[in-house]
């Protein structure tokens, strides 16, 4: 009998009901985004930018695609389209924007995470790096005055007019939507109480300041009418979303989601104001989509086939898979190191 007993102590069923009452599981937060949640994210980005080279493969009928041209130009091979130094440089504002955003959702919504140096570190150096690479292979392009273009954000594509602001106006309804999808994702998945007992200002603080700050840099440049109507512009937007709701959202939140708080996801109901401006921000991309199809956006790109289209045009942003999830670790760094000194 005490043999039996003995086996039954050592066997697989006896050392996982011990593991079941463990305070590791006692902690959904520890399971869901140490062993799921973040993981998921970055898989979800990764899946999307396999396809898309599974998908330009299959259509150049090759596996190395470096020297193949597979922008919707006609004329960028895959590596020019990586290195695509002009096109990261206009899009620098935007993607630091929505780093930032990202990065000071997560601090506020996860107060008790954890900020650790090297990481911290890692990401100042990443992003000298990237910003440096930029520069110089920019330098190298197009030279000091192609720079000061791309920076006052006048170039659009090739063959279209340099305007004052004209590609900040090329993505002003994306970027809206992108900005208020992924913060309030974040207010959403932290599952705060405490969101019930504060006002809407302090629930969305950092989203409102960004969203804000985005307005008032979009009167800078000149806002107009046709990033809501024109059929280029919103065929544009509708894959700029696309491109980003599946790649750099999910990896910037991968990287800031806390692994362990005290806190467990989804535990509360989102109000109605999360409800709100998510619906919000999804009838903004819903407009895009549906205004792309109505106006045969296509018909306005520089290539009939949707594979450089959609495919070829997520590696255009690579330079912005690096920078946003950098940024958006040391803005969560930044605002959690304030709120500790103000505390």
């Amino acid at each position: 009998m005490a043999d039996e007993e003995d086996y039954l102590e050592m066997s697989g069923l006896a050392l996982f009901g011990k593991y079941l009452t463990t305070n590791e599981l006692r902690q959904p937060r520890n399971l869901v985004f140490e062993r799921f949640l973040a993981p998921a994210l970055a898989s979800i980005a990764i899946l999307s930018l396999a396809v898309a080279y599974v998908t330009m493969a299959h259509n150049h009928a090759s596996w190395w695609l470096w020297y193949e041209v597979v922008h919707e130009d006609g004329i960028r091979t895959f590596k020019d389209t990586v290195y695509f130094f002009e096109h990261a440089l206009r899009e620098l504002p935007l993607d630091l924007m929505l780093g930032i955003t990202i990065g000071a959702s997560v601090a506020c919504s996860f107060p008790d995470s954890q900020v650790e140096r090297r990481h911290d570190i890692a990401a100042l150096a990443t992003i000298a790096v990237t910003l440096a690479f930029i520069v110089v292979g920019a330098l190298i392009c197009i030279g000091p005055s192609g720079i000061v273009v791309e920076l006052s954000q006048s170039h659009t594509r090739n063959g279209a007019p340099l305007a004052w602001g004209a590609h900040w106006n090329y993505h002003l309804v994306s970027r809206m939507a992108l900005i208020l999808s992924a913060g309030s994702l974040v207010v959403l998945i932290s599952g705060n109480a405490q969101w019930h007992e504060k006002s809407f200002l302090s629930t969305h603080r950092p989203l409102l300041v960004s969203l804000g700050f985005f307005l008032l840099l979009s009167l800078l440049f000149r806002p107009t009418i046709a990033p809501f109507t024109d059929a280029r512009f919103l065929g544009h937007q509708a894959r700029e979303f696309i491109t980003h709701i599946l790649t750099t959202v999910p990896l910037a939140l991968s990287c800031t989601l806390p692994f362990k708080s005290q806190r467990a996801p989804f535990r509360v109901r989102p109000r109605s104001d999360m409800i709100v401006l998510i619906a919000f921000s999804l009838s903004l991309a819903l407009w895009l989509g549906i205004g792309a199809l109505v106006t045969d956006a296509q018909s306005q790109a520089q290539s009939n086939s949707l594979v450089p289209i959609l495919a070829g045009h997520m590696f255009e942003h690579t330079f912005g898979f690096v920078l946003v999830p950098a940024s958006a670790l040391v803005a969560r760094s930044t605002v959690l190191k304030l709120s500790t000194h103000q505390s």
